[in-house]
């Protein structure tokens, strides 16, 4: 399957969304 940019990109702001939530659920428990 051939990726296309905007493929890329919005996989690349999904995953990072994800890590940023969990940033902030860490930084909420404490």
């Amino acid at each position: 399957i051939r990726l296309t940019m905007f493929d890329t990109v919005k996989c690349l702001i999904e995953s990072s969304q994800k890590e940023f939530q969990g940033l902030m659920e860490e930084r909420n428990k404490n």
